[in-house]
């Protein structure tokens, strides 16, 4: 098909983002529904009677994180989570002072760092990693040894001379980190700046990174260091029984310098790249006549058959990029960024906040993609040391796609489902041989999504029944969120369908009706990582049975189709455990009570993320108030949370109505536990992505909450969580269940208006606390409301596919209504990035 930017299209089928670059092919569809916006720096909605006011650069712009060091600073950007990174969803550079990459590779002290070097990248790609996994000779049967990421290797700039200051922003509007190097002349100790720019092309796989040396002078190189494709788990501990992979070699190629890692089980992956002088011609080129201005270009690429086929593709990918120059591939690096950002718009009160939510936007796009890799724990970027090379599947994955559901990026989600479809007979064979219909996933595997024994706990990782149970049908839940949104019944039936029907059965193989009782029980299985006794009956998996076997229902019904299983279905929801429940509230399983300070919240997920029972049903109330005070009084007080529980203790909040507590978790979330430039790392400073992003979620919870339980009766707040110390509020283009497009802004505490426009013609129900009689533009559209009680007026809104509607109280100024960003706080600009506050 003919591709066409983002430009003003309204729930078009066709997406700017399907034209980029193809590595990975996907049969999951593409959103439904794009955002009414220009890409322009100053854009304006079909909407009626409202219009867009947002000057993308300079809003963007007072968040972009900054950097300035000089040598033995303390504020030396030394290690991956205080330096800045770039990324396409692929390929990516966690860009660093220079010693960092030393020490990621044992330097324990600055002794061994060359004092000529100023910047280090240290390159990854999500693509790379290892497969021994069905080879008999090379197989550990521990998928950490035999299909973990593996690393590439780090480029390094050194410059003649000592520098005094370095100075480094990343500029999130265009998708690039710049710097300024001042450099001590050896002839006359004069000082000279040194500028630089890099960024990961938003659609070529290709990493460049252009320099400007003002004086002919000075010389300056660039020294790829390879670092050798082994397990970074063997690193951590060290197996016997691993093979290492050879030495990677470093060669000349008809121009081009070349790294080639050759893997034992095939194939292998080369890095290539080419250093070449830019002509004083270039438009990006501000040189003088006396000034060197020159640009490197690397590119990596992997192959499981023939490391020459790798070879070909990465020369071929820096090649493409010389020829097509370095001021064309700004442009449309540019083009790319400029029409991402107005898919959605969120302007907050809190600048620190404001800040981090974007960040995170940058984050996902430079971190995934529709047709890329999977977003594991770590992205497109690599830190060597990682002792968790892989994706896990007990908690990380979810959390990290959260924000991409109401962010209006469903084909950037679309990565998780794509990996899936791609491996459904691994999924087959990740269970018990006798279990035929089903699939499972393991606590964390590769991207082939296999099951081996790692965090071994018991001494199979396939006996019948299993004990590790749950995560599959949680990533169910994902899949669920999406296609909530997309209300695509192609996906549904094709994909989801299936998929939820055979870990329906998973579970239907180890349940076990109670002579006594009459209920169906669970034997003893897993409740992710928590430290205490095991027990039947666990939370975690009752609650994930119960929410899987409500919305198999809920399919069938939408589908008009029918299913042999259905009766079996039904009995096993009617007849299903209850939640065991004590003076604590949910246990973790029968006969284990929850009374240990832990991170995890799987025993709440009938409340949170599952909303099987929620803080709207009067009789659910009391113990999911006593569940979660409990979890949070001890994980607070006991030691036992980390960064992902206090995102979590932030949404469940927002859903329990005290807006104060989910504000005070965000900023505790933010201030205390997410680093500089808004990463995060648990264990031995290992990188895991999601704690940063399901905060972001929970931001997004404050603002617009469409969950439900019951598809038919659905229900938007519009602003359920706001602080009294946020008057302010504004978004627009977040997306609800149903395919609800919607925008909103709050003014001195009281919502103003509301935008809603539908994809799939659902039905419409709005919560809101707008004051007085509630009008819709154009005056066509039904309105009726529900109930008006407490604050908070409920309406359907008769909407038909692709219509949209205005909702105000009447007497409104129509005028004044306007998305544009809040003025923030001037003190909290540039937050991030590593500094002094």
């Amino acid at each position: 098909m003919r591709c066409l930017p983002l430009l003003r299209v309204s729930l078009s089928l066709l997406s700017y983002y399907a034209c980029a670059s193809s590595s990975i092919p996907s049969s999951w569809s593409s959103a439904p529904s794009s955002s009414s916006s220009s890409s322009s720096s100053s854009s304006s909605s079909t909407f009626s009677s409202s219009s867009w006011n947002v000057d993308w650069s300079s809003f963007l712009g007072r968040h972009n994180p900054v950097w300035s060091w000089s040598p033995g600073s303390p504020w030396m950007p030394s290690l991956w989570f205080q330096g800045s990174f770039i990324g396409n969803g692929m390929m990516g550079a966690l860009i660093t002072s220079s010693s960092s990459s030393s020490s990621s590779n044992g330097a324990k002290d600055m002794s061994d760092v060359d004092a000529s070097s100023i910047l280090n990248f240290e390159i990854g790609n999500s693509m790379v990693w290892d497969h021994r996994q069905n080879n008999k000779t090379l197989a550990t049967g521990n998928f950490a040894y035999d299909s973990p990421r593996l690393p590439i290797g780090y480029l390094t700039l050194h410059v003649e001379g000592g520098y005094k200051v370095s100075t480094m922003t990343l500029d999130i509007y265009n998708a690039q980190t710049m710097g300024t190097i001042q450099i001590v002349n050896n002839d006359n100790n004069s000082l000279s700046n040194v500028t630089w720019r890099a960024i990961a092309h938003a659609e070529q796989m290709v990493i460049i990174i252009d320099v400007l040396v003002p004086s002919s002078s000075l010389t300056f190189s660039w020294v790829f260091t390879p670092e050798r494709g082994n397990s970074p788990w063997n690193d951590q501990n060290p197996d016997k029984s691993y093979i290492l992979n050879p030495v990677p070699v470093l060669e000349e190629v008809n121009g081009f310098n070349v790294s080639r890692q050759v893997l034992l089980a095939g194939g292998g992956y080369v890095t290539a790249w080419k250093d070449i002088e830019l002509s004083s011609s270039s438009s990006s080129s501000s040189s003088s006549s006396s000034s060197t201005h020159r640009m490197i270009v690397l590119s990596v690429s992997i192959n499981y058959d023939d490391i020459n086929i790798a070879q070909d593709e990465a020369i071929n990918n820096v090649a493409g990029a010389l020829k097509t120059g370095l001021d064309t591939l700004l442009s449309s690096h540019y083009t790319w960024w400029h029409a991402f950002y107005p898919r959605s718009f969120v302007s907050l009160p809190d600048s620190m906040i404001e800040g981090f939510y974007w960040m995170q936007m940058y984050k996902i796009a430079s971190g995934t993609r529709q047709d890329r890799m999977v977003l594991d724990l770590m992205g497109p970027w690599f830190v060597p040391h990682t002792g968790w090379p892989d994706i896990h599947w007990d908690l990380n994955a979810q959390l990290t796609y959260w924000p991409m559901y109401t962010g209006n990026l469903l084909d950037f989600a679309s990565s998780l489902p794509s990996l899936l479809l791609r491996n459904v007979q691994q999924l087959l064979n990740n269970v018990p041989p006798s279990y035929t219909d089903s699939i499972a996933l393991p606590v964390a595997s590769g991207i082939d999504c296999s099951s081996t024994c790692y965090w071994v706990v018991t001494d199979s990782c396939k006996i019948a029944p299993p004990v590790i149970t749950g995560d599959m049908m949680w990533v169910m839940h994902n899949l669920w969120l999406h296609i909530r949104r997309s209300m695509n019944d192609t996906d549904l039936k094709v994909h989801v369908y299936p998929l939820l029907r055979q870990s329906l059965n998973f579970y239907l193989h180890i349940i076990e009706r109670n002579g006594t009782d009459g209920f169906y029980h669970l034997p003893t299985t897993w409740s992710p990582e928590y430290p205490g006794n095991k027990g039947p009956d666990t939370n975690y998996d009752l609650m994930l049975l119960k929410w899987g076997l409500s919305t198999m229902l809920q399919i069938l019904q939408r589908l008009q189709i029918s299913d042999p299983l259905q009766p079996t279905w039904e009995d096993a929801l009617k007849k299903l455990a209850p939640y065991p429940t004590d003076i604590n509230g949910y246990m973790v399983a029968q006969g284990v009570s929850f009374n240990i300070s832990h991170r995890h919240y799987s025993h709440l997920f009938a409340f949170f993320p599952l909303n099987v029972q929620t803080w709207d049903d009067q009789q659910n109330r009391a113990v999911i108030e006593k569940s979660v005070d409990t979890w949070v009084q001890l994980g607070y007080n006991g030691g036992g949370f980390t960064g992902f529980s206090v995102a979590g203790a932030a949404a469940m909040s927002a859903r329990m109505d005290r807006p104060e507590a989910a504000l005070s978790n965000i900023t505790y979330l933010l201030t205390k536990f997410v680093q500089p430039n808004t990463m995060y790392y648990e264990g031995g400073e290992f990188p895991v992505i999601e704690t940063p992003l399901s905060g972001a979620s929970s931001i997004q919870d404050m603002m617009m909450q469409s969950w439900t339980h019951n598809v038919s009766s659905p229900l938007i707040r519009v602003f359920p969580s706001i602080s009294k110390t946020w008057q302010d509020v504004v978004f627009a283009n977040l997306l609800a269940e149903g395919g609800f497009v919607v925008s909103a802004r709050r003014v001195n505490g009281t919502t103003q208006f509301i935008q809603v426009e539908s994809a799939a013609g659902e039905l419409c129900r709005i919560q809101t606390d707008m004051r007085g009689k509630i009008v819709a533009s154009p005056s066509n559209v039904p309105i009726r409301v529900l109930s008006s009680q407490n604050g908070l007026t409920v309406l359907d809104v008769e909407l038909k596919a692709g219509q949209n509607v205005l909702l105000y109280p009447s007497g409104s100024d129509v005028s004044s209504f306007i998305i544009s960003a809040l003025p923030g706080n001037q003190t909290q600009f540039h937050y991030w990035g590593f500094h002094p506050h």
